[in-house]
């Protein structure tokens, strides 16, 4: 998803990149919180089925108010800018590698916001691999 009708609130001016901080935060304040419920309404899962949710570490404000819309499952969102910081993109990945390690994580929410107000979420389900036998 792309909202281009906010584009003023995060542009270059003669030259100067202008961001209007407290609109780039209700956009994703609002957006990515009905992305997630739409992703789990098309899988037919709760959110209490999904393990745990990386979302782009932004600010440690968005994360938290994206978590506060799902007060059931608050804790599995990850909130660690101490090792990624506001890395862009590259946050979800350096977490994912981090988080999803533990064979008990099955289900993972991803979700990533920013440059030009875009968004994109996607659900991970590690399925258990067949055995094959010799």
């Amino acid at each position: 998803m792309t909202d281009s009708h906010r584009g003023c609130h995060l542009a270059v001016n003669g030259g100067k990149l202008h961001m209007n901080g407290w609109q780039i935060f209700n956009f994703a304040a609002m957006n990515v919180p009905h992305q997630i419920a739409m992703i789990l309404d098309k899988e037919e899962l709760t959110v209490e089925e999904v393990d745990l949710f990386i979302v782009h570490q932004g600010t440690a404000a968005i994360v938290e108010a994206i978590a506060r819309k799902f007060p059931t499952v608050r804790e599995r969102f990850i909130l660690d800018l101490s090792s990624t910081g506001n890395t862009v993109s590259s946050s979800i990945p350096i977490l994912l590698e981090k988080y999803y390690k533990k064979p008990s994580i099955k289900r993972v929410l991803l979700s990533g916001f920013g440059v030009g107000l875009s968004l994109a979420t996607i659900l991970l389900d590690r399925r258990e691999e067949p055995h094959v036998n010799d």
